[in-house]
């Protein structure tokens, strides 16, 4: 019995051990990724829940992009293409993160005021390009099926890609 009681010991302080240096809720990205989803789907109610959420959200995203997790970059594209044309500042801790992990290789929008940002057309084009680098998001796949992204959001990106 001594023996069991050790490994079951040992298993669980090396658990703790590897979950304590993990900085990041995956389940919980996922979680305000479908949140997100369903409110620009319409549900409105899901609005305070991703206000305040949104500051966690943002920091486990980009502690995940930072560390190199390999499912951090859909994430990350998913969440400026679901808000359609959305964007997301390069100085920003997940903008950072998308810059480490794209190696620059991402276009960089200006807006009139000078702030330099990544635009959802410019993420999702170079996602296309290189997504099997990274793990798939099974929601943003599921997305991009949807008639509104192939009527609405792929026919933006393409004007703004002409726009240019």
């Amino acid at each position: 019995m001594k023996p069991f009681y050790i490994i079951v010991l040992l298993l669980g302080f090396f658990s703790s051990l590897f979950a304590a240096n993990e900085k990041y809720d995956f389940e919980f990205i996922d979680d305000y990724l479908s949140r997100w989803d369903s409110f620009a789907q319409g549900d409105n109610s899901l609005v305070p829940s991703l206000k305040r959420d949104k500051p966690r959200f943002e920091t486990e995203l980009s502690d995940a992009l930072v560390s190199g997790d390999k499912r951090a970059m859909s994430r990350a594209i998913f969440s400026a293409v679901v808000q359609v044309d959305g964007f997301i500042p390069l100085d920003s801790p997940i903008g950072q993160g998308i810059q480490k992990e794209s190696a620059g290789g991402i276009a960089i929008f200006t807006s009139d005021k000078g702030e330099k940002m990544y635009f959802a057309g410019d993420l999702y084009d170079w996602w296309l390009t290189n997504r099997n680098r990274f793990s798939d998001y099974p929601l943003f796949n599921d997305y991009m099926k949807r008639d509104f992204a192939k009527d609405v959001v792929l026919k933006l990106y393409e004007s703004a890609k002409k726009n240019k």
